[in-house]
């Protein structure tokens, strides 16, 4: 048999083809490929450039107030910008210059930027309650777009504890207290979480307590309470177990109650008063939980008025 038919070779097998290649040819192929990405990364940064130019000159003209040069953008392909005219407008707290922009272009209120945020959701994260206003006049619905990191413009509006704006938002759409982070979490969760106490109290008093929010776990099976606890916020705490109806055993996704959590967290001066707190709400402990500390090891924190200085910060067990 010719030796030549023991080379059987697939069409597709590039590798083998571009093997036996002169080198030559490959060399110039090799350099070809390189300087189409030479070009690609050229209009990459030229692209950079120009937007940062563009967004340059937006800040600019908002920040001086020029209605003619804002409106000079809106004749521009947006669909790819950083940010819109109106985007800036609510950063920068424009009022007057959000409110002609959607008299001119509505549509701009659902317009996301390139970090997936409306504007709405820029206005409530800076606190700017008539600029907040003036969108959900416009377009309300867009509470319930989530940005690129899962998140609404209510849940930005917990974590910076804007009461004022919370309350706003849960009176035109009561709903968009219902909308979870990419984490399972309610608006309530972020509250705690961020330690926002005003604005965890404005959310409160908007919820129907009989739809269960309040005992709404997120991916890790935690309720508000069982972050409060592990966070040591005694006032919030109090605040959740007097004002909401919350279930104080309620297990986690580990089988962990609320009052399990405070005995497998580090010792702090603030055991015994969040520990006093719980059991007074009716908490107890899931049998065989683990604990990395005894029930004496959370002790008064001034005991009595004869114990010395060192002894009245520091629990008796570590003295």
């Amino acid at each position: 048999m010719p030796e030549h038919q023991n080379l059987v070779v697939s069409i597709g097998d590039s590798s083998f083809l571009n093997m036996h290649k002169p080198e030559k040819q490959r060399s110039i192929e090799g350099g070809g490929t390189m300087r189409r990405l030479s070009l690609l990364d050229d209009e990459k940064e030229e692209e950079r450039k120009r937007e940062k130019t563009r967004e340059k000159k937006l800040y600019e003209a908002a920040m001086g107030g020029s209605i003619a040069s804002l409106l000079e953008f809106l004749h521009e392909d947006l669909s790819s910008a950083s940010d819109t005219p109106l985007h800036i407008a609510a950063l920068l707290g424009r009022s007057d210059l959000a409110k002609e922009l959607l008299g001119r272009r509505p549509q701009l209120a659902k317009t996301l930027n390139s970090r997936g945020s409306s504007p709405l959701l820029v206005a409530c994260a800076k606190g700017y309650v008539e600029i907040v206003k003036e969108l959900l006049s416009f377009i309300p619905d867009v509470c319930f777009v989530l940005d690129s990191d899962g998140r609404s413009p209510l849940h930005h509006t917990a974590i910076k504890g804007r009461a004022k704006v919370l309350t706003e938002l849960v009176r035109v759409k009561p709903e968009a207290t219902r909308v979870l982070t990419g984490r399972g979490e309610t608006g309530l969760h972020l509250c705690v979480k961020y330690n926002r106490l005003e604005a965890l109290k404005v959310l409160v008093e908007s919820m129907d307590r009989e739809d269960g929010i309040m005992n709404w776990k997120d991916d890790d099976g935690n309720t508000v309470l069982h972050l409060a606890v592990a966070k040591k916020q005694i006032e919030v705490i109090k605040f959740l177990l007097s004002s909401t109806g919350i279930e104080v055993n309620a297990q986690n996704a580990n089988g962990i109650t609320a009052l399990d959590a405070l005995y497998q967290s580090p010792r702090d001066l603030r055991d015994r008063d969040i520990k006093e707190s719980l059991q007074c709400a009716g908490a107890s402990r899931k049998k065989n939980s683990p604990s990395i500390r005894s029930d004496s090891d959370i002790v008064e924190v001034f005991p009595t008025t004869q114990l010395s200085k060192m002894e009245k910060i520091v629990p008796k067990s570590l003295l």
